[in-house]
């Protein structure tokens, strides 16, 4: 007989079919009694448990190569603010805006990026 249905039903609750029990697997002891029904259920679930393992260790590789490459982005991005970094829009002795580059790259003296005085003077304008 094999009781395949009732090997089903402990399947889907999740019973370990790798257990041993008097030095045999399920599928082992299936086998051995010539249980054809029941080694059929319980090969069709090790398959489906392999291909679900094998997705899982998909995606997770594929997480972390998008983790690393927004790590790498993220550590572009602000090496080149650093190596842009402009300073806020100040006042001069008479209380004037004014805002003062750091440094000359093409990016800041470009006529279609160069910063403005400010509306207040925490917040720079892009002028294009």
């Amino acid at each position: 007989q094999g009781h395949a249905a009732a090997v089903e039903l402990l399947l889907q609750a999740g019973a370990d079919t790798g257990l041993r029990g008097l030095g045999r697997t399920a599928l082992e002891w299936a086998n051995v009694e010539n249980h054809a029904t029941t080694v059929a259920v319980l090969r069709r679930h090790a398959t489906a448990l392999a291909v679900v393992k094998a997705r899982a260790a998909k995606a997770e590789e594929e997480m972390m190569a998008r983790t690393a490459a927004a790590e790498e982005a993220m550590a572009a991005l602000l090496a080149e603010e650093r190596l842009h970094d402009v300073s806020l829009p100040q006042k001069n002795k008479r209380g004037r805006k004014k805002t003062v580059e750091r440094h000359s790259c093409p990016c800041h003296t470009s006529p279609l990026y160069t910063l403005e005085a400010a509306t207040s003077p925490t917040e720079p304008t892009l002028a294009r």
